[in-house]
């Protein structure tokens, strides 16, 4: 390479740097702004779920119609539904954008190669690129990911055993508590 065109590589690599903090910034302020309304929607989202699922099961067992479970079923399937977009959204765009400055990275350190100006700018962007991840967070908690969600599915899919496990049998097999309670209460 001629010193023109080294030249040429190493004020590419000064503009992707640029770029890249331009990127990050943007990325930062957009956390900034929304993670707290994150974090309250998911908190929303994970208490309305557990709830409905709670309800679902709880009305099962009272033999209640069958359209009542299933619409709080239905609630929870939205819910869980709500929490699994807002993770994969934030996740797959980290993803994507830590592919695509991996694979500019890397064509970079083989154009510089042999050229001290220009691998030291190179250097200086993967360190750059190693400090400064991007990351969606709600509320600055935790991480806006896939792991996120199924650490979610698990809490509610525990919840839900605990609460079928230790949920009393109803006194007689076609009869519901509450119809039963009204009815000797009538008597008396």
């Amino acid at each position: 390479m001629k010193d023109n065109q080294v030249g040429g590589l190493v004020r590419s690599i000064a503009t992707i740097r640029a770029n890249h903090s331009c990127a990050w910034e943007t990325a930062t302020l957009v956390n900034d702004i929304f993670q707290t309304l994150l974090l309250l929607l998911l908190a929303y989202v994970l208490t309305l779920t557990v709830s409905f699922l709670y309800y679902a099961v709880l009305w099962q067992r009272l033999a209640l119609t069958p359209p009542q479970a299933l619409y709080m079923a239905q609630g929870a399937a939205a819910g869980a539904g709500t929490a699994a977009a807002v993770a994969w959204a934030s996740g797959a765009a980290v993803a994507e954008g830590a592919e695509r400055a991996d694979a500019a990275a890397a064509a970079l350190l083989l154009a510089a190669r042999g050229f001290p100006a220009a691998e030291r700018e190179a250097q200086l962007l993967l360190a750059q690129r190693r400090a400064q991840r991007v990351r969606f967070t709600a509320g600055g908690l935790f991480p806006l990911d896939l792991r996120f969600f199924v650490s979610w599915f698990g809490t509610v899919a525990a919840y839900l055993v605990v609460v079928v496990q230790f949920t009393p049998p109803l006194a007689t097999a076609g009869e519901s508590p509450l119809i039963a309670n009204c009815s000797t209460a009538r008597k008396e």
